[in-house]
Protein backbone atom coordinates (compact mmCIF):
# COMPACT_ATOMS: atom_id res chain seq x y z
CA UNK A 1 0.00 0.00 0.00
CA UNK A 2 1.41 3.55 -0.88
CA UNK A 3 0.17 6.84 1.03
CA UNK A 4 0.11 9.65 -0.87
CA UNK A 5 -1.27 12.72 0.16
CA UNK A 6 -3.31 15.53 -1.15
CA UNK A 7 -3.79 19.16 -0.96
CA UNK A 8 -7.42 20.69 -1.85
CA UNK A 9 -5.70 20.49 -5.69
CA UNK A 10 -8.36 19.28 -7.75
CA UNK A 11 -6.45 19.01 -10.81
CA UNK A 12 -3.85 16.71 -9.31
CA UNK A 13 -6.43 14.43 -7.66
CA UNK A 14 -7.66 13.99 -10.34
CA UNK A 15 -4.62 12.69 -12.71
CA UNK A 16 -3.97 10.85 -9.42
CA UNK A 17 -7.26 9.15 -9.72
CA UNK A 18 -6.77 8.45 -13.62
CA UNK A 19 -3.84 6.08 -13.16
CA UNK A 20 -4.29 4.64 -9.35
CA UNK A 21 -7.18 3.47 -6.82
CA UNK A 22 -7.64 5.12 -3.76
CA UNK A 23 -8.53 2.39 -1.34
CA UNK A 24 -8.92 4.69 1.31
CA UNK A 25 -9.22 8.71 2.48
CA UNK A 26 -9.83 10.94 5.20
CA UNK A 27 -9.14 14.62 5.74
CA UNK A 28 -6.68 16.45 8.24
CA UNK A 29 -6.02 19.66 9.40
CA UNK A 30 -2.43 19.36 10.11
CA UNK A 31 0.00 21.60 8.29
CA UNK A 32 2.18 18.52 7.54
CA UNK A 33 1.65 14.42 6.75
CA UNK A 34 3.90 13.96 9.46
CA UNK A 35 1.43 14.31 11.80
CA UNK A 36 -1.42 12.15 10.08
CA UNK A 37 0.43 8.67 9.90
CA UNK A 38 -1.55 7.25 13.02
CA UNK A 39 -4.63 8.54 12.88
CA UNK A 40 -4.53 7.81 9.01
CA UNK A 41 -3.65 4.01 9.11
CA UNK A 42 -6.12 4.17 11.96
CA UNK A 43 -8.93 5.14 9.99
CA UNK A 44 -7.98 2.32 7.08
CA UNK A 45 -7.72 0.05 9.59
CA UNK A 46 -10.59 0.33 11.33
CA UNK A 47 -13.16 1.77 8.17
CA UNK A 48 -11.49 0.27 4.77
CA UNK A 49 -9.61 -3.48 5.18
CA UNK A 50 -6.67 -4.78 7.80
CA UNK A 51 -3.49 -2.89 6.12
CA UNK A 52 -0.67 -5.43 4.10
CA UNK A 53 2.46 -6.39 5.52
CA UNK A 54 4.14 -3.75 3.90
CA UNK A 55 3.50 0.08 4.04
CA UNK A 56 5.21 2.39 1.56
CA UNK A 57 4.90 6.10 1.99
CA UNK A 58 6.72 9.06 0.09
CA UNK A 59 9.40 10.90 2.48
CA UNK A 60 7.13 13.78 3.81
CA UNK A 61 5.82 10.65 5.93
CA UNK A 62 9.68 9.60 6.98
CA UNK A 63 9.69 10.06 10.91
CA UNK A 64 11.67 8.19 13.81
CA UNK A 65 7.94 8.32 15.57
CA UNK A 66 6.37 6.97 12.43
CA UNK A 67 8.81 4.11 12.20
CA UNK A 68 7.85 3.03 15.04
CA UNK A 69 4.23 3.46 15.08
CA UNK A 70 4.33 1.21 11.85
CA UNK A 71 6.54 -1.16 13.04
CA UNK A 72 5.14 -1.82 16.80
CA UNK A 73 2.07 -0.12 16.89
CA UNK A 74 0.26 -1.71 13.76
CA UNK A 75 2.96 -4.61 13.51
CA UNK A 76 3.80 -4.15 9.98
CA UNK A 77 6.73 -3.22 7.68
CA UNK A 78 7.69 -0.11 6.97
CA UNK A 79 9.15 0.79 2.96
CA UNK A 80 9.23 4.76 4.24
CA UNK A 81 11.65 6.85 3.16
CA UNK A 82 14.15 8.58 5.56
CA UNK A 83 13.19 12.23 5.66
CA UNK A 84 16.68 13.13 5.41
CA UNK A 85 17.02 10.59 2.50
CA UNK A 86 17.14 13.02 -0.46
CA UNK A 87 19.71 15.13 1.41
CA UNK A 88 22.08 12.77 2.09
CA UNK A 89 22.36 11.71 -1.09
CA UNK A 90 23.52 14.95 -2.32
CA UNK A 91 27.40 14.81 -2.83
CA UNK A 92 27.67 18.54 -1.17
CA UNK A 93 26.18 16.27 2.13
CA UNK A 94 28.07 13.00 1.40
CA UNK A 95 31.37 14.89 1.04
CA UNK A 96 31.12 17.54 3.82
CA UNK A 97 34.17 16.15 6.21
CA UNK A 98 32.33 17.57 9.18
CA UNK A 99 29.60 16.41 9.47
CA UNK A 100 29.01 13.66 12.07
CA UNK A 101 27.14 11.29 9.53
CA UNK A 102 30.48 11.04 7.57
CA UNK A 103 32.87 10.47 10.81
CA UNK A 104 34.15 6.86 11.80
CA UNK A 105 32.71 5.59 14.72
CA UNK A 106 34.53 3.23 17.13
CA UNK A 107 31.60 0.48 18.37
CA UNK A 108 34.19 -0.89 21.16
CA UNK A 109 35.14 2.92 22.58
CA UNK A 110 31.53 4.02 21.82
CA UNK A 111 33.11 7.10 20.16
CA UNK A 112 33.90 9.25 17.18
CA UNK A 113 36.66 10.70 15.42
CA UNK A 114 36.29 14.09 13.26
CA UNK A 115 38.35 14.82 10.04
CA UNK A 116 41.16 16.07 12.76
CA UNK A 117 41.56 12.96 14.24
CA UNK A 118 40.24 14.39 17.31
CA UNK A 119 37.76 12.01 19.34
CA UNK A 120 34.33 12.79 20.63
CA UNK A 121 33.29 10.59 23.47
CA UNK A 122 29.99 9.40 24.76
CA UNK A 123 29.27 11.84 27.79
CA UNK A 124 25.72 11.39 28.75
CA UNK A 125 22.74 10.05 27.81
CA UNK A 126 18.88 12.00 27.78
CA UNK A 127 15.51 11.45 27.08
CA UNK A 128 14.36 14.30 24.76
CA UNK A 129 10.20 14.72 24.56
CA UNK A 130 8.76 16.45 21.25
CA UNK A 131 5.62 19.23 21.63
CA UNK A 132 3.60 16.03 20.47
CA UNK A 133 4.33 13.57 23.34
CA UNK A 134 7.08 11.65 21.40
CA UNK A 135 9.80 10.90 23.84
CA UNK A 136 13.45 9.70 22.09
CA UNK A 137 16.57 8.52 23.67
CA UNK A 138 19.19 10.71 22.68
CA UNK A 139 23.01 10.44 23.36
CA UNK A 140 25.58 13.09 23.77
CA UNK A 141 29.27 12.50 22.51
CA UNK A 142 32.11 15.87 23.48
CA UNK A 143 35.26 16.55 22.02
CA UNK A 144 37.74 15.91 24.22
CA UNK A 145 40.19 18.93 22.93
CA UNK A 146 38.53 21.14 20.04
CA UNK A 147 38.99 24.32 21.34
CA UNK A 148 42.61 25.14 19.50
CA UNK A 149 41.19 23.44 16.17
CA UNK A 150 42.83 24.64 13.29
CA UNK A 151 39.24 23.91 11.40
CA UNK A 152 36.83 24.65 14.28
CA UNK A 153 35.54 27.61 12.35
CA UNK A 154 34.48 24.79 9.39
CA UNK A 155 33.40 22.37 12.12
CA UNK A 156 31.24 24.10 14.16
CA UNK A 157 29.08 27.74 14.07
CA UNK A 158 29.44 27.49 17.79
CA UNK A 159 31.28 30.53 19.23
CA UNK A 160 31.51 29.34 22.92
CA UNK A 161 34.54 28.16 24.59
CA UNK A 162 32.83 24.48 25.33
CA UNK A 163 34.28 22.02 23.17
CA UNK A 164 31.45 20.58 20.17
CA UNK A 165 28.79 18.42 21.10
CA UNK A 166 26.98 16.09 18.92
CA UNK A 167 23.86 14.14 19.71
CA UNK A 168 22.84 10.88 18.26
CA UNK A 169 19.23 9.37 18.56
CA UNK A 170 19.88 5.63 19.75
CA UNK A 171 17.92 4.77 16.79
CA UNK A 172 20.64 5.39 14.79
CA UNK A 173 20.45 9.30 13.49
CA UNK A 174 22.45 12.39 14.48
CA UNK A 175 20.02 15.13 14.78
CA UNK A 176 21.96 17.96 15.90
CA UNK A 177 25.38 19.51 15.43
CA UNK A 178 26.16 22.00 17.94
Amino acid sequence: MFLKHFHSHQERIEKYVAHYAILGYDCFPNPTVTRTLRPFLTTLQEQFFDLPLYLVADARYGSEENYQTITEAFKRISLVTNGMYKKEKKKKYKNNPFHPDNWSYDEPLDSYVCPEQRTFVFRNQGLRRDRYGFTRTIRFYQCETCLACSVRAQCTKVKSTHNRVIQKIESGYLIKNK
